[in-house]
């Protein structure tokens, strides 16, 4: 169990002896937070015939022994149920399927589980069935949905869940618990891949060295389109670049790039980009069908404006 999910797995064990675990949980938190490892430590922990496994922690958990754990292990455990993206979205005949599921008995007897992967990736249709599978829930049957971002689920279905947001640990502390090494004290959790992945840190070196230089000259946008497109992670190192250059100005730490003239003379320039970037993150973020080639030339084309 990853080190900084111990006192919220610690706090679900709790609730679990008392017979006050909600019928209904969001796990929300970024990419390698351990959404996924929490809620299955959860459903093992509560399907498991057997818990006898108490850690370091005096936390029960699941044998892994019993005719439960392994049918679980295997993925074809018949009091458990996995809903995961389908293409952009998850649609409503998806979200359906859970309420069927709970309309059946437990074989096993001990609870019935489903887990919803990237929940807010619901569309509108079927976020409205699983409130009404939430309005009216069966006994011992559990619904927990992972998300990076609980606000975009409809309001209605926060105020029926219990929230735990899982907050890995940043700078320093976080790099010895990887096992990882950064200058920037600020570093967190989003920036994993490029930690822990050669290629991946030498795509980042070369987008903020060209958008830097984009910043200053307005030229070659089509090459930094170019890579922007490239990456996955793209408008997440847009910003991290601008933050840290507003950083630099601020002397809240030493700026690792070259233009530290530009960056004292220009603090208001870089605050205009930074909220042209945070909004064009939102629309990506939200919009399923937006041209996302046509949302960075635009993003890219409006830095240059407001220069």
């Amino acid at each position: 169990m990853t080190h900084w999910l111990v006192a919220d797995k610690n706090q679900l064990h709790n609730q679990i002896i008392s017979n006050s675990l909600p019928h209904a949980l969001i796990f929300s938190g970024v990419k390698g937070a351990g959404k996924l490892e929490i809620a299955q430590w959860l459903v093992k922990r509560l399907l498991c015939q057997q818990p006898t496994d108490i850690d370091q922690n005096g936390i029960l958990s699941a044998c892994m022994q019993c005719k439960s754990c392994h049918l679980f292990n295997s993925h074809s455990h018949p009091d458990h149920k996995t809903i995961e993206l389908n293409g952009l979205t998850i649609g409503v005949d998806q979200v359906r399927t859970v309420s069927r599921f709970f309309e059946k008995t437990a074989q096993l007897g001990n609870a019935q589980t489903v887990i919803i992967s990237n929940a807010d990736k619901m569309t509108e249709s079927a976020a409205n069935a699983l409130l009404k599978t939430l309005e009216e829930p069966t006994n011992n049957s559990y619904i927990i949905l992972l998300v990076k971002d609980a606000e975009r689920l409809l309001p209605t279905i926060i105020s029926r869940c219990y929230q735990i947001n899982l907050s890995p640990p940043i700078g320093e502390k976080l790099l010895n618990q990887l096992g990882q090494q950064s200058s920037d004290p600020f570093v967190n959790l989003t920036q994993l891949s490029e930690l822990t992945d050669p290629q991946v840190q030498l795509q980042y070196q070369s987008l903020s060295n060209n958008f830097i230089n984009f910043l200053v000259t307005q030229q070659k946008r089509m090459m930094l389109l170019t890579e922007l497109m490239a990456s996955e992670h793209s408008i997440r190192w847009l910003e991290k670049v601008t933050v840290d250059l507003l950083r630099g100005h601020h002397k809240w730490h030493i700026a690792e790039y070259s233009q530290q003239n530009f960056i004292d003379n220009n603090a208001d320039y870089l605050w205009r980009v930074y909220k042209l970037i945070t909004v064009c993150s939102k629309q990506q973020l939200v919009l399923t069908q937006l041209n996302k080639e046509y949302s960075f030339e635009k993003l890219l084309v409006d830095i240059a404006e407001t220069i």
